[in-house]
């Protein structure tokens, strides 16, 4: 008996294409459930760690950032913008992660200058939600920034600032929280 899977998101024709590589009957290879390219930017200050919650009701997050949001069943997009974020987007197809970076500290944090160098590229893997029984691969450029972010938050946001990671768990991010411990970046 066929699997029932979940509705794919309808994008408008212009809409950026993201590098989220599946399901396997588009590309072969893909694990069946798909594969998500991003970038973080870890942005320290000594102890501060740039981080916020974002506004997902503004449209550039579904258009420039995370295009997924759209298809996101409610209580995962409330999970999502009620937990802390650093700054972060998909790779767009044929994007190299180094414009990505570029695209997020400009585009949705609003520095004027950065710095960053190359921290680690995280690969997981887990069971999806959206085709149950198959797993979704992610996989993640993180850089490590040195970014001069504007005093008041872009209107993207809710808030964005710099919070101590000394009073800081990886519960307050949610399902990047395990990747920032794993990077050294919170404690547990």
């Amino acid at each position: 008996m066929p699997r029932a899977r979940a509705a794919r998101p309808a994008y408008p024709k212009d809409f950026p294409r993201f590098a989220r590589y599946g399901p396997a009957d588009r590309y072969f290879s893909a694990p069946p459930a798909g594969f998500c390219i991003s970038v973080f930017a870890v942005a320290r200050r000594g102890p501060r760690l740039l981080a916020g919650l974002p506004d997902l009701a503004h449209p550039r997050w579904e258009r420039e950032w995370l295009p997924n949001v759209r298809a996101y069943a409610k209580e995962d997009r409330e999970e999502y913008a009620e937990t802390l974020q650093v700054p972060c987007t998909y790779l767009r197809e044929h994007e190299h992660p180094d414009d990505a970076l570029a695209r997020v500290l400009r585009a949705q944090v609003g520095a004027r200058s950065y710095e960053a160098t190359a921290l680690e590229i995280v690969s997981a893997s887990a069971q999806s939600t959206w085709y149950p029984g198959e797993r979704h691969w992610d996989l993640a450029f993180v850089y490590l920034v040195d970014a001069n972010a504007p005093a008041k938050p872009p209107r993207w946001w809710h808030e964005l600032s710099w919070m101590d990671t000394r009073k800081l768990r990886a519960s307050d991010f949610g399902w990047n929280g395990d990747m920032l411990v794993d990077l050294g970046v919170l404690a547990r």
